[in-house]
């Protein structure tokens, strides 16, 4: 098992898009991120990690045209929100700095932290309609995985407590796990209350949080 002290300094570049007048989001957010392990503060690790997310945004004016119905309102209207996150880094990175995905802040089909390793690759796409003033529907589809090489010991008790995949020693489009699902927003004098169902490949998972996930 890996141990040892880590410093690290993290540096952001984000531009954003989003029209600030509006009462929903509009337009998109990207930002690069940069952490970096100082071994002359007292760190007993050198790495870098690196990590690209864009978000977007906009109206979908139309959709329900195509049903014949009303749904959201010129506040509110229904609106198609994607996110996509990648992550790569070198140097020797301890397993607690490593990237993570699983559970309700990414994949939701999955187990909190399920995957794990020093690069990674998210998309989250969500479609948000409005039901009631207080009351609306997600659909979502998520996809993503984690590679890299990892401490022996952690992926034996991985392997062991969870499903027993083989893991990729790098970075793979061919190999990402994925899940879908709906989920309710409420409106509550305590914030936007945010429940979801996923099915991942191997479970269905329920999440509970306050405000959208992205």
């Amino acid at each position: 098992m890996q141990s040892g002290k880590t410093f690290s300094v993290t540096g952001r570049l984000q531009r954003s898009t989003l029209d600030e007048y509006l009462s929903y989001p509009k337009g998109d957010v990207m930002s690069i991120n940069v952490e970096q392990a100082l071994d002359f503060l007292g760190s007993d690790w050198n790495f870098t990690k690196y990590w690209f997310e864009a978000r977007y945004y906009t109206p979908v004016t139309r959709i329900g045209e195509v049903f014949d119905i009303e749904l959201g309102t010129r506040d509110t209207p229904v609106l198609f929100a994607a996110r996509v996150r990648a992550g790569f880094s070198s140097g020797d990175i301890p397993f607690m700095d490593q990237y993570f995905i699983g559970g309700d802040r990414d994949l939701r089909g999955y187990e909190e932290d399920e995957f794990y390793g020093t690069e990674m690759l998210l998309a989250n796409f969500e479609l948000r309609i409005p039901i009631e003033e207080a009351f609306g529907l997600v659909f979502f589809y998520d996809a993503g995985n984690a590679w890299g090489d990892s401490d022996p010991f952690i992926d034996y008790l991985y392997k062991t407590v969870g499903h027993g995949a083989k893991r990729s020693s790098s970075f793979d489009l061919s190999d990402l796990h994925d899940s879908y699902g709906i989920g309710v927003r409420v409106r509550t004098p305590l914030g936007n209350l945010r429940i979801d169902l996923a099915e991942g490949e191997y479970e269905t998972y329920t999440h509970f949080g306050f405000g959208e996930l992205f």
